[in-house]
């Protein structure tokens, strides 16, 4: 009897020993928020947050950041010799930590003479709340917190464009070297969301004081070498001045022609009336093939372009090339021959992958007959068009690089 108390007691003690283990592991857990909070004021509007448990404040040099353990992603192999010109800002690359933990900044040279990142300003700050980066904002805000929250702390936003259940709004502050700033907080605004605080962003806006910069280029020659470099990225796979000029990856100058490339090939197998998804990877690829060959071919010439202030206005002739034209009676050709191999087939009885080996089947006879119609391809009268202009939006919008896109590859 004496022994069953014994362990029941001892039982007992175990039980209470975890249990006062776990409460003070849940009264730990969160003690950084606590921590981070006391750090800083109870104003959004001060650029202030507090980072794996430092203080922060938008804008601060990028040398600030590298001094306290961040690191330029090594993916950018010109990260030793690149350098801005005075007034540009950089395109997004990304700071990791000694956990791999990252952050997403653009940079802008303030001084008068070319500077490398390090010696730039971050005029651009994106954390998502993807990484376990502790982040706390002033009152406590953090990635728990929902917008209800962040309603109760800061005010009503300067701007909210909350919209179908995700809380989005922005507040703006000027500090004290008249740099007008924006702080854009992000949030799911629901009740089942484990961590509905999405991601935070600070960033200098094109309207400071101090001077007109712009997001991609600089002036006119700047902006004719942005557009110029993003093309020939493009389409004809050539990415020495966009990877030194943009400070990108080799691998993201890359993606932007294995694009093209792969748009272009798809639309030819598309247009031929071919199933992409019944052919082997090797017909694909040689469709990819005479996607590169057409695409070397196209041509464009920037004609007149001139900058006042942030925007501008660009007057550009495209030249796409006429192998659509060139292909239409060889496809045509193409079909007749796939009926003459299969005439007396019940369309109706055929199974799936039956079907596919016709696909496929069409491939080889259609790539037989266009392969050599890349050489005979000429370029057509050039299309003469004009855009506005955004230095602080990049350059060009998105509906404005599309429409060249088609223009070039005479998808229209």
């Amino acid at each position: 009897m004496k022994k069953l108390l014994l362990m029941i007691l001892c039982a007992a003690l175990c039980f209470q020993m975890t249990a006062c283990g776990l409460n003070g592991d849940i009264l730990q857990k969160d003690k950084w928020i606590e921590e981070g909070a006391a750090q800083l004021g109870g104003e959004i509007r001060s650029g202030e947050f507090v980072l794996e448990g430092e203080v922060y404040t938008f804008p601060m040099p990028l040398s600030d950041w590298l001094d306290r353990g961040w690191h330029i992603s090594n993916s950018y192999d010109n990260k030793d010799s690149f350098k801005l010109e005075p007034g540009y800002e950089s395109t997004e690359f990304e700071l990791f930590n000694e956990e791999d933990e990252y952050v997403r900044v653009r940079v802008l040279n303030t001084s008068d003479k070319d500077a490398k990142p390090e010696g730039c300003l971050v005029s651009y700050l994106y954390i998502s709340t993807t990484q376990d980066l502790k982040f706390v904002l002033p009152t406590g805000i953090n990635k728990s917190s929902k917008p209800a929250d962040i309603r109760a702390a800061y005010g009503d936003p300067d701007i909210d464009e909350s919209d179908n259940g995700f809380f989005k709004a922005y507040y703006n502050y000027t500090t004290e070297d008249d740099w007008e700033c924006q702080i854009e907080l992000g949030a799911f605004d629901n009740d089942y969301t484990i961590d509905p605080f999405s991601s935070m962003s600070f960033q200098i806006n094109s309207s400071s004081e101090w001077a007109v910069f712009y997001e991609n280029a600089s002036g006119e020659d700047g902006c004719r070498s942005y557009i110029n470099s993003t093309l020939n990225s493009a389409f004809h796979g050539d990415f020495s001045e966009y990877v030194e000029k943009h400070f990108s990856t080799q691998e993201e100058a890359e993606a932007l022609y294995e694009y093209e490339v792969n748009y272009y090939a798809s639309y030819l197998i598309d247009y031929a009336g071919i199933n992409e998804e019944a052919l082997d990877e090797a017909t694909v690829e040689e469709f990819r093939e005479i996607a590169r060959q057409v695409l070397a071919k196209t041509k464009w010439e920037i004609t007149d372009l001139s900058v006042t202030g942030e925007h501008g206005k660009l007057d550009i002739d495209l030249y796409p090339t006429d192998y659509i034209d060139r292909i239409d009676d060889d496809l045509d050709q193409a079909v007749s021959e796939l009926q003459t191999r299969y005439a007396g087939v019940d369309a109706d009885s055929l199974t799936e992958s039956q079907v596919a080996e016709i696909d496929q089947v069409l491939a080889e006879i259609v790539l037989d007959a266009i392969r050599d119609r890349v050489e005979e391809t000429q370029l057509q009268e050039p299309i003469s068009k004009w855009y506005f202009l955004n230095y602080s939006e990049g350059i060009l919008g998105n509906d404005e690089w599309e429409e060249i896109d088609s223009i070039l590859l005479d998808i229209m």
